[in-house]
């Protein structure tokens, strides 16, 4: 009996989706930031078009969402609240859909914010890089893909005992 009640109490299960969050949003922004220094090395030269729905152009994206223009010092503070309501829904939820939603978010955010700070050669200062297009979508990065796919994730996830940070699973 002590053995399944451990397995349902939520102070045993909260350990369990840390580590699965981290390692989510550390890969998003590995990733990112691997395939972006990829892409403004080879398409320096000019963009690929493979066969598929997606082609690879280089563009230096110095706005936020869609290019819309935003001082850097938003895009900051934007992240570091992202980071903040992110860090708290893991450390409060028993469930790992909502868990991974948020580290999606945040590794998402964190790559793009890196962006701001990183200098490439042959790539302006302070922007982002966005590297893949299609006919139907703005051109975007693993980043943007990774916080599109958090939102959908947040937003098909039914656990009613998170309603964002404010909700508290343990007692």
């Amino acid at each position: 009996m002590h053995e399944a009640t451990s397995q349902t109490d939520p102070r045993r299960r909260l350990p369990r989706v840390i580590p699965v969050a981290v390692s989510a949003s550390l890969l998003v922004l590995v990733a990112d930031q691997l395939t972006k220094s990829l892409a403004v090395n080879r398409l320096l030269r000019g963009p690929t078009d493979p066969p598929g729905p997606f082609r690879f152009r280089l563009m230096a994206n110095r706005g936020a969402l869609l290019g819309m223009p935003v001082p850097i010092w938003v895009m900051f503070a934007a992240a570091t609240i992202i980071a903040t309501i992110a860090i708290s829904s893991v450390t409060r939820t028993t469930s790992r859909s909502i868990a991974i939603g948020w580290a999606l978010l945040l590794g998402g955010a964190m790559g793009n914010l890196v962006d701001r700070f990183r200098h490439r050669p042959g790539f302006p200062d302070h922007a982002v890089v966005d590297w893949i297009a299609s006919n139907s979508l703005p051109t975007f990065n693993l980043a943007d893909a990774a916080i599109v796919a958090g939102v959908v994730v947040l937003a098909l996830s039914s656990d009613p005992r998170v309603q964002g940070p404010k909700s508290v699973v343990r007692p």
